[in-house]
């Protein structure tokens, strides 16, 4: 009997401490299951990509001014005279500001993505590509035409300062080509449409979500 009651003590003692075992796994889990579900949205928040309209306001000024003057001459018998002039200056100037608005690509809410970015990260590598081949394109031909422009008009320093005419003339519109040229190279706000990134970055903000475990509607 005795031996029977150390051995069901033992089983008892068993499952006492088992049961102690998986209750405090338990416990201690809850957290960690809390901290993870918590470390995802973080995750998300950090990685959402989202498109915003950054609006300013610009101001242009016109203007115009205008003198009027008058004089009267006196004449003595002497043989000189006087002169009195005398005028007023009318002038008007106002300014007029104007709204201009354009949109750029945000991830995490403070970084601003270029378009070649944002391709990258959407996973649109090939259109990627396509837009930095453009780019490179572009800034080769602004920094040719740059250049040109810069040195047509050296050119036309040179026939200037000599008295050359025909050198003035042919420097003169290599600068005018040249800086044409440049300006027309000029880096784009953007190179893709904002119809295409808005949908890029909804699809690619939805299967992040799916990746996280996170509801569809998470915001």
């Amino acid at each position: 009997m005795v031996k029977y009651g150390l051995f069901a003590e033992v089983i008892i003692m068993k499952k006492t401490i088992s049961i102690l075992l998986i209750s405090l796994l338990t416990i201690s889990s809850i957290p960690a299951f809390a901290q993870s579900d918590y470390e995802k949205k973080l995750e998300y928040k950090r990685k959402k990509i989202v498109l915003l309209v950054k609006t300013a306001f610009r101001g242009e000024s016109s203007g115009y001014r205008t003198t009027d003057t008058w004089s009267t001459t006196v004449s003595p018998e002497a043989g000189y005279s006087y002169t009195y002039s005398s005028g007023t200056t009318r002038s008007d100037k106002s300014i007029t500001f104007k709204e201009v608005s354009d949109w750029v690509i945000v991830r995490g809410g403070i970084r601003e993505l270029s378009d070649v970015e944002f391709l990258k990260i959407t996973g649109n590598r090939k259109e990627a590509e396509k837009v930095q081949s453009e780019i490179d394109e572009r800034n080769k031909w602004m920094w040719i035409g740059t250049i040109g422009g810069l040195v047509g008009l050296g050119v036309a320093l040179a026939g200037s300062s000599n008295g050359e005419v025909g050198t003035i003339t042919v420097g003169s519109a290599i600068s005018l080509v040249g800086f044409f040229i440049g300006s027309v190279n000029m880096p784009k706000q953007h190179y893709i449409a904002a119809d295409f990134a808005l949908e890029e970055a909804d699809l690619y903000n939805i299967k992040l979500k799916k990746e996280l475990g996170l509801p569809i509607d998470f915001e």
